[in-house]
């Protein structure tokens, strides 16, 4: 089982071996963003955070127990969208509690209980800002390749990439 702070690791172990073995290809990983709490209880905010809203990077939505559910990536400097679209526009219930009924994960056809942890947003949410952006997609790629050699692709990303 892959959790936030296993890929956190190995993003650092993956960025200084490329810095070292291929220069070229080095980035930089300027903000790292975790937050402890559920996506629930501070979605209104800016997400992931003021200053890197309108980085590129990557970013992974996990359970409650830190399992990771879904790697993605965004690479035109719009973290904050690309999170935000995994989730869509909640709706309120009574006592202000969101549903994320437009999720796509809340549609996919995986576990029920990982669907019910979308739809009332009782996952985490963390993220990493990657500098150049066109390495963005390298870091998702190599991150998910990583998870499906150390116990499979997470149940929310359908193909790596």
């Amino acid at each position: 089982m892959a959790t936030i702070d296993a890929l956190f690791d190995e993003l650092e172990r993956f960025r200084v071996v490329l810095e070292r073995q291929l220069p070229a290809m080095a980035f930089a990983t300027p903000r790292i963003v975790k937050r402890e709490a559920p996506f629930a209880r501070w979605f209104r905010e800016k997400v992931p955070d003021p200053s890197s809203s309108t980085k590129s990077g990557v970013y992974f939505i996990a359970a409650p127990d830190r399992e990771i559910l879904y790697i993605g990536k965004a690479t035109r400097n719009n973290l904050a969208a690309q999170i935000w679209q995994k989730f869509g526009t909640p709706k309120l219930q009574e006592g202000d509690v969101p549903f994320f009924e437009e999720s796509p994960f809340v549609r996919s056809d995986t576990d029920e209980r990982l669907r019910r942890l979308m739809l009332r947003g009782e996952v985490l949410v963390a993220a990493a800002v990657v500098e150049p952006a066109a390495h963005a997609s390298l870091v998702e790629v190599y991150l998910q390749t990583w998870c499906v050699a150390n116990g499979g692709l997470p149940p929310f990303n359908r193909r790596i990439g």
